[in-house]
């Protein structure tokens, strides 16, 4: 995921990425907190998510927070269907 600080100031980044898996429940996983400068850009790997169950829609979505507030998200969650 590419990340862009637009602020005049630092920020610390955190990527929260929600799965959800077949039988509807959600884990949470987040990145390691990004430190931006004013305009600094960057591409943050998120942490690996492991398949529990081999077949099924599995549904991400994933949005960036500073602090407490959710500052930006994915325009649409992605799914993958396994087979």
């Amino acid at each position: 995921v590419r990340i862009k600080n637009r602020n005049a100031f630092e920020v610390e980044v955190v990527l929260q990425q929600q799965v959800t898996n077949p039988a509807g429940e959600v884990q949470s996983l987040r990145s390691t907190p990004q430190r931006l400068q004013p305009g600094e850009e960057r591409e943050v790997v998120l942490p690996a998510y492991r398949f529990a169950q081999p077949q099924g829609s599995y549904t991400f979505d994933v949005s960036a927070w500073v602090g407490d507030q959710q500052v930006s998200r994915l325009p649409l969650p992605r799914k993958v269907q396994l087979k």
